[in-house]
């Protein structure tokens, strides 16, 4: 049976594919920069990461194994299989959501689709990239990660909130402040959808009175 996970060493080096060996090199001394086990001794994902890295590089220099390493990535690519990058990166991932507050915190959220935003969110907050996340077992950068998102739900409505606040439950863990911070943000969606419900009925009641005091008046 053929696995549905490949990895694809171009994405691992960030090269395309018509790079040349030079540039295959370079970009290989770049990438160990951020994985090299010298530098990160204690980081299991580090250390995983070089191994990729590492096996990336030997396979695409060496002209048998590219050889066969292209016809099998063809192959895979012509019968509708994955091609993999280097595995989940919690340091990326978190740029990632870093990005995403930036974007929103720059422009007025509510004047951008609850869709728009919900999507994005909803794509950080897969079942597969918290499950990675989690085994990372890395508190300060769940913390972290729950920073840049919580403020990201401003322009969403309860309906939607109350959809990702279980992917946020599951980063908080232990942590009691995080999961006050998502308990309030709960408890203020919902006072907007109350409030909400309330506005057109007491617009229309306003309305109402202000036509019957021009009427006597």
């Amino acid at each position: 049976m053929v696995s549905s996970e490949y990895i694809d060493y171009y994405a691992v080096l960030n090269i395309p594919q018509h790079a040349t060996v030079d540039e295959i090199r370079r970009a290989y001394r770049r990438k160990v920069m951020d994985c090299h086990p010298d530098l990160f001794p204690d980081n299991p994902e580090k250390i995983r990461l070089f191994d990729t890295v590492k096996e990336a590089y030997e396979t695409l220099t060496h002209p048998q194994k590219k050889e066969i390493y292209l016809q099998e990535r063809w192959r895979r690519k012509a019968n509708g299989f994955a091609l993999q990058g280097a595995g989940f990166s919690s340091l990326e991932y978190l740029k990632q959501c870093l990005a995403l507050n930036r974007q929103l915190a720059a422009i007025d959220a509510y004047r951008i689709s609850e869709q728009q935003i919900f999507r994005q969110l909803n794509y950080l907050l897969s079942e597969e990239k918290i499950t990675a996340l989690l085994e990372v077992k890395d508190s300060l950068m769940l913390r972290s990660v729950l920073e840049a998102l919580i403020p990201c739900t401003r322009g969403l409505s309860f309906q939607y909130v109350r959809v990702i606040s279980s992917a946020f439950i599951q980063l908080a863990g232990d942590d009691a402040e995080m999961k006050e911070k998502i308990s309030r943000l709960i408890s203020e969606k919902k006072r907007e959808r109350r409030a909400s419900v309330w506005k057109v009925p007491l617009i229309l009641l306003l309305t109402i009175l202000l036509c019957l005091l021009i009427y006597w008046i």
